[in-house]
Formats: C-alpha cells, structure tokens, sequence
C-alpha cells in the first residue's frame, strides 16, 4: 500500500498565490428556455436565410452559429462570450449543482458545445476538444451532422438538433480554469500511458497550475530531484507506489450520473 501525506487542493486558491496569475471562479448564467421555432426562422429569414436548416455550406453553418443560434445571441446581449464550456470536471461538477432542479423536472440545458462543420469535430465554446471521459449520454457513433449543439439531459452531454424551447448556461471563455483534486506527497503513479508532456516546473504548485491549465490534465507528477512536472490524461490512476522525491496531483474526476 503505497504511504505518504495526502491533502486537499484547489487551484482556485493555489492560483491566487502567485502574482502572475488572477484567481476567478467560473461565470455561469443559467436561462430559462427562449426559443420557439417561429422565433427563430423569423430571425433566421431575416438574415437572408430561407430556413433555420439552410446551413449547407461551412461558411452559412459558421455564420449562423455566431449570429442565428437564439440563446447564444441572448448570452451575448447580457455580456457573456458564448454558451458555457464544461470540458473540465470541476467546469461539469459546478454546472450540474446550478441546473439540478431543471433537470430534475426532466428539462434539458443548452451548453458551448458545437459540431464544428469544417473540421467535422466536435469542440467546446472555448475550442478545446472533448476529453475521452466526457460523460456522454449516447456513443458518438450515432451523432450525425444535424446534430449541431450540445445539451445536457439526465445529467449527461448530448448532442441535438432542431429548435425546440430550450434552456441555455451563458459563460466566459477568458476565467481562470479551477482545478480540484488531492496531493499524494511521497507517491507517485504506477506506469502510465496517457503521459501529455514533461516540462520543467520549479514547484509541485507551478505542477499543479500547469495541469489545471490543461483541460485534458487529469493528473500530475512532480520530480523534485528533476524539477520536473509530468501531467497525464483520462485513464487509470488509482494505483501509487512510495517515492520520497515525488509529489503527486490526482485531479477530481467527472461526477457519475444518477442512473
């Protein structure tokens, strides 16, 4: 069993020691629904579109999600970037608090997460990429084109289409990434292969920054003796071993839906 001192961080408080770096929260809105199909094809026609599905080149696709999609312009109009990107865990844990009653009525929330036409991928707001333990509610294989926004429903991400009455999470793209999880001092990761790089790092805090700088970061090694930090992506860290000279950050994972 490995051994070692294990401690509580939060990178929302680790952030705000270092001078170059301004610790803020997430910045999240929650709206009720805005959108009926009336009002959008009229917005849409308006813009010189014939229908809400005239989105058949990349550039009409592009330009209608800046300029058509209702609950993104109604973030905007209220002083927020875009919809809100959750591709953090700690990002996802805090939206479920904030919509729990929603989406225990069974609603649905509309979130920054897009198809992205052109590069045929799907992307966040903030245009970082969906981690691999993304807690998706249907295999991606059967998201199709058509599906072009992000929701959550039943506590999980789907991806949708359509124009129904919605509710929408406005966020900030620019805040300061929060990052949670605990320190393993002494203890250091059994092999892994999901390493994401290895820089050098003059402390296990300036570690830990770089892994919540990552949204694929899900935990952290710190080699004093190297001065060295190596993060790691999703995958298997529950087995540590004793190392006197490492210190190690296991970040918060996705919370498991309520089946």
């Amino acid at each position: 069993m490995a051994t070692g001192r294990v401690g509580l961080v939060s990178l929302s408080l680790l952030l705000s020691q270092l001078p170059s770096a301004q610790a803020q929260h997430f910045n999240f809105y929650v709206m009720p629904g805005l959108c009926i199909p009336s009002t959008c094809r009229a917005k849409c026609q308006a813009l010189g579109y014939e229908d809400l599905a005239s989105l058949s080149t990349p550039e009409a696709y592009t330009y209608a999600l800046e300029l058509m999609e209702p609950i993104l312009a109604k973030c905007q109009a209220l002083g927020y970037e875009d919809l809100a990107s959750l591709g953090t865990p700690e990002a996802y844990t805090y939206a479920l608090e904030l919509i729990e009653p929603i989406l225990s009525d069974g609603g649905r929330v509309s979130i920054g997460l897009y198809y992205e036409q052109r590069e045929e991928r799907i992307e966040w707001a903030d245009g970082t990429l969906p981690t691999p333990d993304t807690p998706w509610l249907r295999n991606l294989s059967t998201i199709s084109k058509n599906q072009q926004w992000g929701r959550i429903a039943h506590g999980k991400i789907i991806m949708v289409g359509g124009t129904r009455k919605r509710n929408g999470m406005c966020g900030n793209r620019s805040y300061v990434r929060d990052v949670q999880g605990k320190s393993y001092h002494g203890q250091q990761l059994v092999h892994q292969d999901a390493a994401l790089q290895t820089t050098k790092a003059p402390s296990y805090l300036k570690c830990v920054t770089f892994c919540g700088q990552d949204s694929a970061c899900r935990a952290a090694e710190f080699e004093r003796d190297a001065l060295s930090c190596t993060t790691h992506g999703p995958g298997l860290h529950d087995k540590m071993v004793p190392r006197v000279s490492t210190s190690t950050f296991k970040r918060l994972n996705y919370p498991a839906p309520e089946t």
